[in-house]
């Protein structure tokens, strides 16, 4: 009997869920995700541009779900324009990206 060849390594289907509402939203969206196992997380808001605007979020958390909210605010604490941007959530090398919709 021949062994068969390894298979290829297959990236780890991703572990993260994450979505906003509303979406378009104003002033505020809920960003739910949800995490397959214990480890650090971080969340951050892209602007168009690929700017970074607030880091949201930057902890370990437990697995399971989690909600927090964003109010339209920067890292300086100014209200964001109206446009669209891109919530990035990363946590234990697999990350999701979920565009919000800004509009005043």
């Amino acid at each position: 009997m021949t062994a068969l060849p390894d298979e290829p390594d297959t990236p780890e289907p991703s572990l993260l869920k994450l979505a906003c509402y509303p979406n378009p939203f104003n002033p505020s969206t809920a960003v739910s995700f949800d995490l397959a196992r214990y480890g650090r997380a971080s969340i951050n808001i892209y602007n168009i541009k690929g700017q970074l605007v607030r880091r949201l979020l930057d902890k370990p958390l437990r697995k399971g779900s989690n909600q927090l909210v964003w109010d339209d605010r920067n890292d300086k604490g100014d209200n964001c324009t109206s446009g669209v941007y891109f919530i990035h959530l990363t946590s234990g090398g697999n990350s999701a990206v979920v565009k919000a919709v800004l509009m005043r």
